[in-house]
């Protein structure tokens, strides 16, 4: 297989692995998970699950996954929290808009409980 080909592939990969979300368990045993949507400054769109409730002030983890191609063997996904925000305005039944309380925002980063070790 060419080296063009293969890393099509791995990209296509990627892209399939990227989009397939993790149910995290929420305190009242609901699935939430969220998607930000945009991020300027420390203001940040987060939308999430259908069925999610939203509460002002709750705090979310930011986490980006990145895929891992060693030179041989197989690729794997990385996640690392590189952010924490808080809700402040629920716009609709499944956004909010949010305060990025540290670290870093993206759009399309994941959003998950915060574990409070």
């Amino acid at each position: 297989m060419s080296i063009r080909l293969r890393g099509f592939i791995y990209s296509l990969v990627a892209i399939a692995i990227g989009s397939v979300g993790i149910s995290v368990a929420h305190a009242n045993d609901e699935a939430i998970d969220g998607r930000i949507r945009s991020s300027n400054g420390d203001q940040v769109n987060a939308c999430f699950d259908q069925g999610t409730a939203l509460s002002v002030g709750e705090e979310f983890e930011v986490v980006r996954h990145a895929l891992q191609t060693p030179p041989k063997g197989v690729a794997t996904i990385k996640s690392a929290a590189v952010g924490v925000i808080r809700i402040e305005t629920v716009d609709s039944h499944t956004c909010a808009t949010a305060k990025l309380l540290a670290g870093s925002a993206q759009s399309l980063d994941w959003v998950e409980p915060k574990i409070h070790p």
